[in-house]
């Protein structure tokens, strides 16, 4: 099992990377949504400082992902695939990329712009991106729930076009991000 990426395949580092950031995303989404229906402040208090938590964490894994994406060969699409699907391909990466920052850093602004303190899973203090400030409090969760939607478009768009490849190519694309070959 080669770390970096080839030509032809993912490295198992690009791999891990990629689902445990797929993992760590369907997580923080599920999570907000579940604080939604809990009736103790308490609760949803809890459960959101997991889901800023993972939101942090998922902040850290792009920058290590960045970094390692920049260092590594990107696996070519294969040969077969329409010059519009590459082309969609990576628009839809670059923009998953973006919001995969996006969302982690409007979470964190509205949280500072709260003036509450955060703490990475009650243990390490974040420093406050701003002091406290209402409108801009406001303006970022806007933002960040309006990136949750963009980012749900794109996720979905991401998983049919990878199980189109799989079930109707037959082109190895989704093989080759689980599995490397």
């Amino acid at each position: 099992m080669a770390l970096r990426n080839a030509s032809d395949s993912w490295g198992s580092v690009s791999r891990i990377l990629h689902w445990l950031i797929a993992v760590g995303v369907i997580a923080a989404i599920l999570i907000a949504k579940y604080s939604e229906t809990l009736s103790s402040s308490r609760a949803r208090y809890e459960t959101m400082v997991t889901h800023k938590s993972i939101g942090l964490t998922l902040l850290t894994l792009m920058l290590v992902r960045v970094i390692w994406r920049w260092s590594n060969p990107t696996p070519q699409l294969p040969a077969s695939m329409p010059r519009w699907q590459r082309v969609g391909a990576k628009l839809s990466h670059a923009g998953l990329y973006f919001l995969l920052f996006w969302m982690p850093l409007t979470g964190w602004l509205a949280h500072s712009a709260s003036g509450l303190p955060l703490r990475w899973f009650n243990w390490l203090k974040v420093p406050a991106m701003v002091g406290k400030d209402s409108d801009l409090k406001h303006l970022a969760e806007s933002l960040h729930h309006w990136g949750l939607w963009l980012m749900l478009v794109l996720l979905s768009a991401h998983l049919l076009a990878a199980l189109k490849h799989h079930f109707v190519d037959r082109d190895n694309l989704l093989r080759r991000m689980w599995s490397g070959r």
